[in-house]
């Protein structure tokens, strides 16, 4: 188990991962599925939601036209 704030892994400085509500949908049986997206992001960006809100930081990567591909080279946005 990795320290908190250590990067997930050696080519990356990603250390926090953030779990978001995708969507739901129905199956065709008809039984209803709920996805979850996990992304990882940076500790500055985890330190921002936590002052400001996940509002905050989802309209920092708005601003910053982040896509939700991870991307381990990307340039954090806090």
């Amino acid at each position: 188990m990795r320290r908190n704030g250590e990067p997930l892994a050696a080519n990356t400085k990603l250390s926090c991962l953030m779990l978001l509500a995708g969507r739901d949908f129905r199956r065709s049986d008809g039984v209803e599925v709920r996805a979850w997206r996990v992304s990882p992001i940076y500790s500055t960006e985890r330190e921002l939601e936590l002052r400001q809100g996940v509002s905050a930081l989802m309209r920092a990567f708005d601003r910053a036209s982040t896509p939700f591909i991870v991307d381990i080279n990307r340039p954090p946005v806090a």
